[in-house]
């Protein structure tokens, strides 16, 4: 009883030491005033409505603190649609913007030369963001009107150190202006973190020419001026898809930075090493779907380290910018001139253990471009495997100084002459077999790709899936045997892994609630220790079970094509919870699940 006593004391304690406050608002002003009151700790709800909410403005400077977070949100994650003029200006430390929806039903057009959502309350670095987080945040067409479409309008900006961008969606971007820019018009360290969010469905604007304009990336690491600097981002685990904007569809342009578990489909463009040096691209994911000017990763400046990475079907489409791995060539502005905005030599770059299937260029080293003097030198290229590209290695400009190329093995296609036969590869039996389930192509224990990769400078004990390297390891991303399992995005982890959950902003193709009765089952609902689901006319892709918060509690993905799965619920707490399926087909369906 005293034992009883104590704990109950204790809890009325933590109670009163953090007792915070939850508001809820249903206007501008309303907002206005319980931000001018709020006390670290609290929580401002906007609700719902029915209709959006037209030039409204979350307008806050505080300073919280990691226990205690500021955070102002969407009553429902996606049921608070902002349009028109709305931004968000958030200034200070620990303010958490969550689920907020940023649709175009009318345009932005006073919002031209800035930002949807600023990590700033003002334009004094006072006023910068640390350790401040939006979450669950959608945009979806919500770009200036037509007559503005060559002035920049950027989606969200961020200053500051410590941040955090986690969940988002970014659809339909049209007209000039990043959907992410990374703000560094000085040298500090930001160390933000972008990760877990969808990127889609961006078509370029170009000029009269039909020359694709600049500025048209999905993300932006800071600016050429202060490349030089370490930034220590990291953007981790997005998915980006059906994106066509500029050459560039991520623009690096500071150092130290993190580039890790992405996925890109359909895209036109590349992950582009800008400017900086001390970048890491690893274990990410490019599937071109032979799209032209589809591309993988281009490499520009130094001590680069580009490992474990997996390109497919990519086509160059007579673009210099484009290839698997491009390693571009530097230019006298840079070198001798000291023009940051200009070309550095790609030099003393790693380049290991990446696979590359039915391209036509794999490695494409130093391109002939107009301009561009200095061929890359000083490179570690090993441990790669090329099937079935055209031109595995294309060597446009001799690499100069001391290079080390050992290791690397092809099947079908040619390489650069210079390639010394002995330290690497070629062979006429097939090295990769399809998986079926994943999509992609996969080492297999007979390839002669299995144990055959050179001691590299760089130790790598993963692979691509998040599986161990043995100490034989085997050439390409992926190590044979290796039980990892962090597989490429798809559609189907639209709104549950990646992204947010409204479904209005989803690719895939959502089953009228009229019409479910006749594609699913869902038995016994209300549920207890398990669930059956039974899917007609279809297999099931994944299956997904979200809290009325919107928060995804349980998340389970098939790859033997069920059309009947039992699910094991004993570990959920009784409530009310939404079922979400996604047929391999990319329907989906949702419904609601009583779990006692």
């Amino acid at each position: 009883m005293r034992k009883l006593l104590l704990v109950i004391a204790f809890s009325i304690f933590l109670s009163v030491t953090y007792a915070q406050t939850s508001t809820i608002v249903y206007s501008q002003n309303e907002l206005n005033t319980a931000i001018s009151n709020v006390n670290a700790g609290d929580t401002i709800i906007v609700a719902n409505n029915s209709k959006p909410y037209v030039d409204f403005k979350i307008n806050i400077k505080f300073n919280a603190t990691q226990k205690k977070p500021v955070v102002i949100k969407a009553e429902t994650v996606g049921n608070v649609v902002l349009t028109g003029n709305s931004q968000i200006n958030i200034g200070g430390s620990y303010i958490y913007i969550e689920g907020f929806s940023f649709i175009g039903t009318q345009p932005p057009d006073e919002l031209i030369g800035d930002g949807a959502i600023n990590f700033r309350y003002s334009t004094s670095s006072a006023d910068w963001c640390f350790n401040c987080k939006i979450k669950n945040i959608s945009f979806n067409g919500y770009n200036q009107s037509d007559n503005y479409k060559t002035e920049k309008f950027k989606w969200v900006r961020v200053y500051g150190q410590d941040n955090e961008i986690t969940n988002c969606s970014f659809i339909n971007k049209y007209g000039l202006g990043n959907c992410i820019t990374v703000e560094r018009p000085n040298d500090i360290e930001n160390r933000h973190l972008i990760h877990h969010s969808y990127f889609a469905n961006r078509n370029p604007v170009v000029d009269s020419n039909n020359k694709v304009l600049n500025d048209q990336d999905a993300m932006r690491i800071g600016y050429s001026v202060t490349s030089l600097s370490a930034s220590y981002t990291k953007i981790y685990n997005n998915y980006f898809y059906n994106w066509k904007g500029e050459a560039e569809i991520i623009s690096n342009k500071s150092s130290y930075n993190e580039y890790f578990n992405n996925t890109f489909r359909k895209c036109v463009g590349t992950l582009t090493l800008r400017h900086g040096t001390h970048c890491k691209a690893n274990n990410n994911w490019f599937f071109g779907e032979n799209l032209a000017q589809s591309g993988g990763i281009r490499v520009i400046d130094s001590n680069h380290q580009i490992y474990n990475n997996y390109f497919q079907d990519l086509n160059s489409g007579g673009s210099k910018v484009a290839g698997a791995i491009n390693l571009y060539k530097g230019d006298d502005d840079f070198v001798t001139g000291g023009d940051l905005s200009s070309y550095a030599i790609c030099e003393n770059n790693f380049i290991a253990f990446n696979t590359i299937v039915n391209c036509d260029i794999g490695f494409w080293i130093g391109p002939d471009v107009s301009g561009r003097e200095y061929a890359p030198k000083n490179l570690e290229i090993v441990n790669n495997l090329m099937s079935n590209c055209n031109k595995a290695i294309l060597a446009s400009s001799i690499p100069e100084g001391t290079n080390t190329i050992k290791g690397n093995i092809k099947y079908l296609g040619s390489w650069w002459s210079g390639i010394d036969t002995i330290e690497n590869l070629t062979t006429d039996t097939e090295l990769l077999q399809k998986d079926n389930e994943h999509d992609y192509y996969k080492i297999f224990s007979t390839s002669k790709a299995v144990s055959f990769a050179y001691t590299s400078s760089f130790v790598i004990d993963q692979d691509i899936l998040g599986g161990k390297r043995d100490n034989k390891p085997d050439v390409g991303a992926e190590e044979n045997d290796g039980n990892g399992t962090n597989f490429p995005y798809d559609e189907g982890d639209v709104n549950t892994e990646i992204g947010v959950i409204p479904e209005q902003i989803t690719s895939v193709s959502p089953v009228p609630f009229s019409q479910q009765k006749d594609v699913i089952k869902v038995f016994p609902n209300p549920a207890n220790n398990y669930l059956s689901i039974i899917i007609f006319g279809g297999t099931i892709k994944k299956l997904n079970i979200i809290d009325i918060s919107g928060n995804l509690i349980l998340s389970k993905k098939y790859f033997n094509k069920p059309r009947f799965v039992k699910l094991d619920l004993s570990n959920l707490h009784p409530a009310v919870y939404f079922l979400k399926v996604i047929s391999q087909e990319n329907k989906v369906v949702i419904q609601r699940l009583i779990i006692l």
